[in-house]
């Protein structure tokens, strides 16, 4: 057990090796090679201990590859946003770790889930508006916790500080699912209700915070 427990904590850090590679690399790497790098993501960071794909992986959650085929990694942040609390509730309860995406490692794992979705023909591109994510911005509570150009909340970062450092949507939903569970803890010790966003409210909410750079 001991020894296996090895092999595969061995295995994680070589691909964790060979991501950091290709997230590091000056040219864009191909699409071949994202979804590669999402199939293996989407085990080293325990993706699998709850969704499958094709049969394969964890039944607390749906098999992924059942789902419509989904392109906007705004779409995939949204309904992954919707899920946070669920989410944190079930890792706490099998004691493994809430995955930590880095870059835009996440936008490989919904690329690598949308190329073996069985139902093709999903996949929907969501224009933001900025004045639209403004209002979002204020409307959902984002301000209780979070300042724009030093106006808002003091709890969490200024937004503007923050989207400085994000270069794409697949950025953006990464840095997101990445500091949910911190928001969704907050949110519980304030009694505030967590948000439900759709795509476009998530797509409006990243306009605005991209007119938000400095």
């Amino acid at each position: 057990m001991k020894l296996r427990k090895f092999f595969v904590v061995s295995l994680s850090f070589i691909f964790i090796l060979c991501i950091s590679s290709l997230l590091n690399a000056k040219t864009p790497v191909s699409m071949e090679e994202r979804i590669e790098a999402g199939k293996g993501l989407f085990q080293a960071k325990n993706c699998s201990y709850c969704h499958s794909i094709k049969g394969e992986g964890g039944n607390s959650g749906p098999d992924l590859s059942k789902w419509e085929s989904i392109e906007s990694p705004i779409l995939w942040a949204a309904i992954m946003w919707n899920h946070v609390p669920g989410m944190i509730k079930t890792y706490d309860e099998k004691k493994i770790a809430y995955p930590d995406f880095e870059g835009e490692e996440i936008a490989y794992v919904f690329e690598y889930i949308h190329s073996v979705a069985e139902n093709k023909g999903g996949a929907i591109a969501f224009p933001g508006e900025e004045d639209t994510g403004s209002f979002f911005f204020q409307y959902l509570g984002c301000k209780l916790c979070h300042a724009a150009k030093g106006e808002g909340g003091e709890l969490g970062p200024d937004i503007a500080n923050v989207v400085n450092s994000v270069k794409s949507d697949g950025e953006f939903a990464g840095l997101m699912i990445k500091h949910a569970p911190y928001m969704s803890r907050s949110a519980e010790m304030q009694k505030m209700l967590w948000p439900k966003l759709k795509g476009n409210e998530m797509a409006h909410l990243f306009a605005y915070f991209k007119s938000l750079k400095k």
